[in-house]
């Protein structure tokens, strides 16, 4: 967190005692982009509902019960403004938006690219059971670019910098009659985007979108809440190791306030909330706890265990409780491992082969911001459906929860530091050095996380090899890539190369992970799914998804070929979505599938090659509950099915010893529904009708990729999963 509380009181317009201005709800209006998703709009239709926008708990590894937060998305008050000195405005502003859709987007309303200062305006009132007295109020954003001033009651708080990372401000003191009644939030941005060369981590933002270059997103893009921790004495911060070797995981936790007599309990938990082991510690400002696991259930792609965390402040051994926080953490050990003549990326001991896509996370409706979170999970699923077991995640940070879905799912993740844009300033390096620690800590706690990458190619590169070491001296626990493509240097654990269309011979270095970090990119177009046809661009002339398709065959021998030459251990392909006028996605850019589900079958078949075969599940018994609802969402798909069939679903899949076996739960109130098992081709090997509750065996089916349908007339489920 990079904020400065600012100590000089701008001069008001109006009594901080005094609150004007209601917001009118009915005033805001979402826009239509050349594009809209399915999650935005239907038809000529608006989905987006202004009393229920992005209502998830932003936090999912420090949650606190639902009694002691508030989320402040929806319709703020909001208008231009010119600089961040102006006195604060009186009264309403002039105009409404969306949050937390950027200024830009047409989910929020304004759609507008000549934003660079900005006002919002939000009349709240605290939950009840809160007050001054017992609690302090902290005010939440999950990120808001580039420069954000706060203010309660017209008065400054806060100024946080930094496009990327969340940040909090105690807004106690600041709230009138003891914090009952209305109280007014005020926010001022400033995004210079790319107007200021080599000034501020930007990713892809331009104020010209063009080429591989794209919309701008200023202001609040992630949830602003609010939450009520104890007075006296709060959990603030968490980091978790795990600590497989020794079978244990270790939380540092830091407590502010008075801890005198306290003490703190953890316990790591199973989805049943069976303890699986704890410990506890004297409070103090800084503490680790030590927790042994009475078994080793591991973190792996293809069956990631999850464990609950229970953090308690308590009155001494048996006292009342002062504070709690709920997160989790899986168990995995992520290095890099020299064998002979070849460095392999290594999870829990076994050598995985990454085989990513691109992901640059811009949607046509919300630019950086998924206009739901089914639409963000829409393009991991996707990215599970066609075989990879990892994704690039380019230039940008996404919210906390993206990366909760890909802990859930068994999705790595190799995450970009956002560049600069130009050579970096000496205030540019102290932003994106800032940037990069708090992209590391913030995220650090998250097992999908591989691996972090600090430049992608030349991009506002400097200081390469130190900053590099910086990353790695605060999280030895993963792999780092110092510059993917182009200007590389001795540092990290990779060495890479980008190639367009088709892959590259990869570089060849015992010392380093080698392989290809951008390749494919082929351009494939959908009339009516375009973002601006006129423009629309990708590589390796106009194919269609057949010819696509041959195309990724031959990569995919190519990467057999050097993963057995040559110990090519990464590809990464350009891209899971199109992305404005780069139409080289698997999916366009408003998430339509460019393929049928026969095609589709074949692009997963020609991804598996690579690795060979899947790295073996953790040692658990068969019987075990898979933790975490998305296990069984893992390829859920949006465009066949809308819904799952009344209230019978697909509980649970195992597979073992070439048999699969299919627990489903509830019934079917509408009639029998058809089970089906197709392989990776898109043949049915099997069939069945059901209605109820049951658990059904298909015995000696071959090796491989198997989809699971279960369907009635109009909805369903469909599951991948995978026979070893």
């Amino acid at each position: 967190m990079h904020f400065s509380i600012l100590r000089k009181v701008v001069a008001m317009a109006l009594c901080a005692a005094v609150i004007i201005g209601v917001m009118d709800a009915n005033a805001w209006t979402m826009k239509t982009a050349a594009l809209m998703t399915q999650w935005s709009m239907s038809g000529t239709t608006p989905l987006i509902d202004s009393n229920n926008v992005r209502q998830e708990y932003p936090r999912p590894q420090m949650k606190r019960p639902t009694i002691s937060w508030k989320n402040l998305n929806g319709i703020w008050r909001f208008q231009k403004t010119t600089n961040l000195t102006d006195p604060y405005p009186a009264g309403n502003l002039t105009g409404d938006i969306m949050v937390p859709f950027p200024v830009e987007s047409a989910i929020s309303g304004v759609m507008d690219y000549t934003y660079q200062y900005a006002w919002y305006k939000k009349i709240f009132q605290l939950k009840a059971g809160w007050d001054t007295t017992n609690y302090r109020i902290f005010v939440r954003f999950g990120a808001s670019d580039f420069t954000t001033q706060v203010f309660i009651n017209g008065l400054i708080l806060a100024q946080h910098t930094g496009g990327y990372d969340g940040f909090s401000v105690d807004i106690t003191s600041r709230l009138v009659n003891g914090g009952t009644g209305d109280q007014e939030l005020g926010v001022r941005v400033y995004d210079p985007t790319d107007r200021i060369s080599g000034l501020n981590p930007r990713g892809k933002q331009v104020v010209s979108p063009s080429g591989i270059f794209y919309s701008p997103t200023t202001g609040i893009w992630q949830t602003v809440w609010l939450e009520a921790v104890p007075k006296t004495a709060y959990i603030s911060s968490i980091k978790i190791t795990p600590v497989v070797d020794s079978q244990k995981v270790r939380v540092v936790v830091n407590v502010a306030g008075n801890v005198t007599g306290l003490r703190l309990y953890g316990f790591a938990k199973d989805q049943a909330r069976g303890t699986w082991g704890g410990d506890s510690v004297a409070a103090a400002a800084s503490v680790t706890l030590n927790i042994s696991l009475s078994a080793l259930n591991l973190w792996w792609p293809n069956r990631p265990y999850l464990f609950n965390l229970g953090l308690y402040l308590k009155n001494g051994s048996g006292g009342a409780f002062v504070d709690s926080v709920q997160s989790y953490f899986g168990m995995r050990k992520v290095a890099a491992v020299r064998v002979g003549s070849v460095t392999y990326p290594y999870i829990n001991g076994a050598a995985q082969f990454l085989m990513a896509p691109l992901d640059q996370g811009y949607w046509p409706d919300g630019i950086y911001s998924a206009p739901s979170y089914t639409a963000m999970k829409f393009d991991l699923v996707q990215t599970k459906n066609l075989g990879f077991n990892c994704t690039r995640k380019h230039v940008k940070i996404e919210p906390e929860i993206w990366y909760w879905a890909c802990d859930s799912m068994g999705l790595m993740v190799m995450q970009d530091m956002p560049s600069i844009g130009g050579t970096p300033t000496a205030a540019g390096q102290t932003n994106f050095q800032n940037g990069l620690d708090s992209m590391v800590a913030q995220l650090y706690n998250h097992p999908s996380i591989i691996a972090w990458i600090v430049f992608n190619e030349g991009w506002g590169q400097y200081n390469t090899a130190t900053l590099t070491t910086r990353v790695m001296t605060a999280d030895p626990t993963r792999v780092v890539n110092c510059a993917t493509g182009w200007t590389w240097y001795a540092a990290g654990h990779f060495r890479d190369n980008h190639a367009y269309p088709g892959p590259s011979t990869p570089p060849v270095d015992a010392a380093y992970i080698c392989g290809n970090g951008e390749y494919g990119g082929l351009l494939v177009r959908v009339t009516g799914h375009e973002w601006n046809p006129a423009l629309s661009f990708g590589y390796g002339g106009n194919n269609t998804p057949a010819g696509a398709i041959t195309q990724m065959t031959t990569f995919m021998n190519s990467f057999v070929g050097w993963k057995a030459s040559q110990g090519c251990m990464t590809a990464i392909y350009t891209e899971i979505a199109d992305q404005e006028i780069e139409c080289n996605g698997f999916l366009t850019y408003d998430r339509i599938s460019k393929y049928t589900t026969a095609q589709e079958a074949l692009i997963t078949t020609q991804y598996l090659r690579p690795q060979n075969a899947y790295t073996p599940a953790a040692i658990v018994p068969p019987t075990a509950t898979i933790p975490g609802s998305f296990w069984v969402e893992t390829a859920v798909r949006n465009d066949e099915f809308t819904k799952n069939t009344a209230s019978l679903n697909i509980a649970r899949i195992h597979s073992e010893n070439g048999a699969i076996t299919i627990t489903l739960g509830g019934s079917d109130a509408k009639g029998p529904s058809v089970l089906s098992i197709l392989n990776a081709l898109g043949q049915q090997v099997f069939a069945a009708t059901v209605s109820r509750a049951q658990t059904i065996t298909v015995p000696a089916v071959a090796k491989g990729v198997y989809f699971i349908v279960l369907k009635d007339v109009a909805a369903g489920q469909r599951i991948r999963c995978v026979v070893k």
